[in-house]
């Protein structure tokens, strides 16, 4: 018996669960132009237990217009599908399941607690002194896509020559996005089984990647001082080639499902604050790798010392969250506008002077900015 997904035109979905082959869409002429998401969108509700059973007989999806088309279920779908779509990568044609699913039950607690630092020599540093090589997909690759770039920039418009080396660079692309995803999903799930709770920097990579401003030459009009552009452009190559954003969504979507906690804090002076004496200060970072500082004499790799601050200081977010959620308690004050409301015991995490993290109560006055009280 041949499994039949019944489907009718909708809204769009999210979970790859069915992969269309290639060739399969030869008979909706209407889609041969399509290179993005398609805009014909697909709602049904599959038969579930020819959907259920991957190797079993072949699956068919049952499009408005089109008929059967024979599919490969490489996963067998969980929870009750409320949307489908279609999708075009080159080509190759996908269709995308949404399914409800109910809570998965958390994982076991290892009462086991980390701070990873993300850099670029190295993908990932923990606090625990282990560090994630940095494989540099988009590197690697970067020789073939030259080659393939180059010949595709010789070919004619709307030649066939040309449709062939575009699906070339295409899939190049693709491999090393998929490889970058692979990567990603590996190292999050290793760290979403090992600890129960995750801090990681808050990092705003898009302020990262910009590029330089230019520096006008004082001297000489409509002539520019080097900037260091050229060097901002590979670090900005190697922060896109890492796929930070990519890591810490992941990361956060596994931790939610797993029942674990991720914590994201400041990222400022993390790898220039001492652990032991909490002297913050460039010099502290001579080299890339090396921290050594001038305070108390205190040596390590730099990374390990950034993944330590990061737990330190999402252990103290984490104490601070708890008495910030409760409902504040409401009181009156005096001020040059008359009898104001001030919101009291208010809990933030602060660093002091020393670089240390402590945790300070707020007072917030109606329409003005927090004072602190004693903490």
């Amino acid at each position: 018996m041949r499994p039949v997904v019944d489907v009718a035109l909708a809204a769009v979905g999210s979970v790859a669960v069915l992969c269309v082959m290639r060739g399969a869409f030869r008979r909706w002429h209407l889609l041969a132009g399509a290179r993005r998401h398609l805009a014909y969108v697909l709602r049904g509700q599959p038969h579930q237990p020819g959907l259920d059973d991957p190797h079993g007989p072949v699956t068919r999806v049952r499009l408005q217009g089109v008929g059967h088309v024979k599919v490969h279920q490489h996963r067998p779908v969980a929870g009750k599908v409320k949307t489908i779509s279609v999708k075009r990568e080159g080509r190759r044609w996908y269709v995308i399941l949404t399914a409800e699913q109910e809570q998965p039950e958390p994982l076991l607690a290892t009462a086991s607690m980390v701070g990873i630092d993300l850099g670029i020599a190295n993908f990932l540093a923990d606090s625990g002194g282990e560090f994630v090589p940095n494989p540099r997909h988009a590197a690697k690759a970067a020789a073939r896509l030259e080659v393939a770039q180059r010949a595709l920039a010789r070919c004619k418009r709307g030649s066939k020559r040309r449709r062939k080396a575009v699906e070339t660079v295409a899939r190049l692309h693709r491999k090393v996005r998929r490889q970058r995803l692979d990567h990603a999903h590996k190292t999050a799930l290793n760290l979403v089984r090992d600890h129960d709770f995750i801090a990681h920097e808050d990092l705003r990579i898009r302020t990262m990647s910009k590029a330089p401003a230019p520096k006008p030459d004082p001297a000489t009009p409509d002539s520019f001082l080097p900037n260091g552009a050229a060097a901002k452009t590979g670090q900005n190559r190697s922060i896109a080639d890492a796929g930070w954003g990519v890591f810490l969504t992941i990361l956060t979507a596994k931790a939610e499902c797993a029942g674990r906690e991720v914590m994201a804090v400041d990222s400022r002076n993390i790898s220039r604050r001492c652990p032991v004496c909490g002297h913050t200060a460039q010099e502290n970072r001579p080299a890339q790798e090396k921290f050594h500082c001038v305070s108390c004499g205190h040596q390590a790799h730099a990374d390990t010392v950034g993944a330590l601050n990061v737990l330190r200081a999402g252990l103290v977010r984490r104490e601070a969250q708890p008495a910030s959620r409760e409902a504040p308690t409401f009181g009156w004050g005096r001020s040059h506008r008359g009898i104001q409301p001030v919101v009291q015991h208010v809990v933030r995490p602060v660093v002091d002077q020393l670089g240390r993290h402590r945790l300070v109560r707020l007072q917030l006055r109606h329409g003005r900015q927090p004072h602190c009280l004693l903490p």
